[in-house]
């Protein structure tokens, strides 16, 4: 429950606190994901944000070989790419997409 909390359903003061409090932010679940994996899968920026300060692994992999970045651009979740990516291409396709997406939706 504290993993999903973190990734997708609590407050970013509650998630700051159980970091405090020692969570373990590289718990897996059944399927071997993370925290990092259902931030990503949930686009949840700030969830991303701060499990990567808390140390989270983002090259680790769930049962089906997947990375949190992998998990990122299987949703199409374009803000949680830009922060996982590791190469500038990547990143920046991502940021492009993302900022295009952000336009149309004022237009």
């Amino acid at each position: 429950m504290r993993m999903a909390c973190l990734a997708c359903k609590c407050s970013p003061q509650r998630g700051a606190l159980l970091i405090e409090a020692g969570v373990n932010v590289h718990q897996r679940n059944d399927d071997q994901s993370t925290a990092l994996h259902w931030a990503a899968r949930k686009n949840n920026a700030l969830a991303i944000r701060m499990l990567i300060a808390a140390g989270a692994d983002p090259h680790c992999k769930n049962k089906w070989g997947a990375t949190a970045l992998e998990n990122a651009q299987f949703g199409d979740n374009l803000e949680a790419v830009c922060l996982l990516a590791r190469d500038e291409a990547t990143r920046k396709q991502a940021d492009e997409e993302l900022q295009l997406q952000r336009k149309l939706r004022c237009d």
